[in-house]
């Protein structure tokens, strides 16, 4: 299966394909310009088949939970010589706190430059880039993930991502200027071709998307202006989704020696749900908290045995009776790092109750790193657990920090995702409500 995506500029690119634009004239061949060619006039009116074919579209995409492609980007006609060449694999999935995490590893060739490598990885909190040729990580943790494609420009990695197909309700708002052009076939398969004329100061141009049987993309073409002959042109090759898409680690490791140039977070506006909205328990009358992706609050907690650096084992179900908290992390993680002073806060407040055991669920952690020294050079004296892997995925930790709270009957009482200052103060009402009604 191919899908194919046209830009009209590469900051602005969203879901496109490469090659041929659907006119009732005779075929050529798919990805090649036909000289001379202009582009179909503009729709001014929408029609129901397209709205159809973009609604279908929409619930289409709502059943994939994840999907891998090969990328490839050129320009074709008045714009081939201007624009860069790409070339990348991209590999996106459902974050379980909500919106996607992404991977992209590839290079780009601007015109008359030497080639760059991008290597970008988010895990639906915090977008790492790293960039192996000035041996530095770019950094940066978002509230909002329709921040995301502009950390992507910045790092010359934006336009092979297909963000059409991740936003929060894919082809929804497109329908009110899309025309039915109809059916293309491109190797071997037929297309339903819709395009969706431009606004603002994208009036001149549109967007083609070419769809499936299944209703999903193959391609789309992006065009600035539909009295030209130009268009920018991204291939989406081996796509993949669901079972079939590769599994990836989307919180990047940062490489020994390299220096870490974190940006600042762009403040957001009030969003609902947040990425980091933490799952509290359920209140009675009230419906239940929305779900941040991690275990369900009120579900029985999975029983582990790890050890901690003396050795000793500790199994969870040894703690049944106490508030046993848990901060998933590992010493590359940045925002892991900001959440600890708070963890050891809360053990320092609770230590002397003997009713709560605190621990640092250390996972995924590098070779080089040593937890154990970090912790004990930190000044931090709460519990620490070695090699946790296997509880994270037991409990859905997709990103870290992650943390949960369990009560004295091993059931879950709260958890979160992310770094964020107010999680101190709501652990600490949790474990003052579950011993209090002891």
């Amino acid at each position: 299966m191919r899908l194919v995506i046209t830009a009209i500029a590469l900051s602005a690119c969203i879901l496109n394909t490469a090659g041929v634009m659907a006119q009732p004239s005779k075929p050529r061949q798919p990805g090649a310009t036909q000289p001379g060619a202009k582009a179909p006039t503009r729709p001014v009116r929408a029609d129901k088949k397209a709205q159809d074919l973009l609604k279908a579209a929409g619930d289409a995409m709502a059943l994939v939970d994840s999907f891998a492609y090969r990328a490839s980007l050129a320009g074709e006609g008045d714009v081939m010589d201007s624009t860069p060449r790409y070339g990348a694999d991209v590999v996106a999935s459902r974050a379980e706190a909500g919106g996607w995490r992404l991977y992209v590893k590839g290079e780009v060739t601007p015109a008359g430059a030497k080639k760059q490598e991008f290597e970008i990885g988010f895990d639906g909190v915090t977008a790492r880039s790293i960039r192996h040729e000035q041996q530095e990580v770019v950094e940066k943790s978002f509230t909002d993930m329709g921040d995301l494609p502009t950390f992507f420009a910045s790092q010359q990695a934006r336009p092979v991502v297909a963000w059409e197909l991740i936003g929060e309700k894919p082809f929804a708002s497109l329908g009110a200027r899309a025309s039915y052009e109809g059916v293309k076939t491109i190797d071997g398969e037929s297309l339903d071709v819709v395009f969706v004329a431009g606004e603002g100061e994208n009036a001149a141009g549109g967007d083609r998307f070419f769809f499936g049987l299944d209703k999903l993309p193959r391609r789309i073409e992006q065009v600035p202006d539909t009295a030209k002959d130009g268009m920018r042109v991204l291939t989406l090759a081996s796509v993949r989704t669901n079972a079939d898409a590769p599994r990836v680690t989307y919180a990047l490791p940062i490489p020994d020696e390299y220096r870490v140039r974190i940006q600042p977070r762009t403040p957001s506006t009030p969003r609902e749900p947040s990425a980091r909205t933490p799952n509290r328990p359920e209140q009675p009358g009230k419906p239940k908290a929305a779900s941040n992706g991690l275990l369900e609050v009120g579900t029985d907690a999975p029983d582990w045995t790890f050890k901690d650096p003396t050795g000793k084992e500790h199994t969870l179900s040894a703690y049944k009776g106490k508030v046993v908290v848990m901060d998933f992390w590992a010493v590359w993680c940045g925002p892991c790092k900001a959440s600890m002073p708070s963890v050891q806060r809360l053990h320092k407040k609770y230590e002397k109750s003997g009713k709560v055991a605190v621990f640092g669920m250390n996972v995924w952690e590098r070779p080089t790193n040593d937890p154990a020294k970090f912790m004990r050079d930190s000044g931090y004296s709460y519990g620490l657990l070695l090699n946790a892997d296997d509880a994270a995925g037991a409990y859905k930790v997709r990103g870290i920090p992650a943390f949960y709270v369990i009560g004295p009957d091993g059931k879950i009482l709260w958890n979160a995702v992310g770094h964020s200052p107010s999680h101190e103060k709501e652990i600490s009402e949790v474990i003052d409500t579950a011993l209090n009604t002891r």
